[in-house]
């Protein structure tokens, strides 16, 4: 687990484009930070929903994230089933940016290899 914390949403949300996706206009970043279509490896945490998360919020995000964060360090899900709930989030998203990316609302970046 690497944790990086930002006092500015500015400066969190240039990092988070350097590193999850390696927005060109920082420089490369390392392959092992960037998201990629079904991996995510980077993940933003603002204070909502940090505050979310703790107040047992039940929106997909919040519920995807908590599970996420229980998992961290963890080579394997719990009897060695990924839950059902998280599954479904994660298709749901998963769907909704392949949507995305068909429709042209998000575009995969050409010259930054996978």
């Amino acid at each position: 687990m690497f944790i990086i914390i930002c006092g500015d949403t500015t400066v969190a949300e240039a990092l988070y484009a350097w590193l999850a996706e390696s927005d060109p206009q920082f420089g490369a970043s390392s392959p092992e930070f960037r998201n990629e279509p079904g991996r995510e490896t980077a993940i933003p945490i603002d204070s909502r929903a940090g505050e979310e998360i703790v107040a047992g919020g039940v929106n997909d995000e919040t519920r995807r994230l908590r599970s996420v964060l229980k998992t961290i360090g963890k080579t394997e899900w719990p009897g060695r089933k990924v839950p059902e709930e998280y599954a479904t989030i994660v298709e749901r998203n998963n769907r909704k940016a392949l949507e995305d990316e068909e429709s042209g609302i998000v575009a995969i970046n050409p010259d930054v290899p996978p």
